[in-house]
Parts: structure tokens; sequence; C-alpha cells
């Protein structure tokens, strides 16, 4: 999954949770072992937290 963006008008209704949840369950459903992501921002990261990721570890980048 790369690059989940909700239109504005669609914002807060649940989109982005729905998705990302029925992508996690098939992945697991066809024997994936974890899944990783990055969050772009917080509150992309609160969504994921609710539907059970966990934060670990940070990201480097150098440029």
């Amino acid at each position: 999954m790369v690059g989940v963006v909700t239109r504005k008008d669609h914002r807060r209704r649940g989109v982005a949770a729905t998705i990302t949840s029925e992508l996690v369950r098939r992945h697991f459903d066809g024997g994936g072992d974890f899944v990783f992501l990055d969050a772009a921002n917080e509150d992309a990261a609160r969504i994921y937290e609710r539907l059970g990721f966990s934060r670990f570890g940070a990201n480097l980048v150098y440029r």
C-alpha cells in the first residue's frame, strides 16, 4: 500500500481506515506475517494506531 490519500470532501468518514483494515485482513488471510507502514503525518498515524498498529523504532533519512 503506497500513497493512501482521501479526497478532502470524503475525509473523517472512515474511508482510509476501512480500506486499510480490509487490505491488512487480506494480507494475513493470504499467509502474511506482519505489516510495516510509514505514516506520512500524525493524523495518519492516529488512524493506524486505532486499527491496532503500534509505533516501533524510528526512520532515518540522509540527503
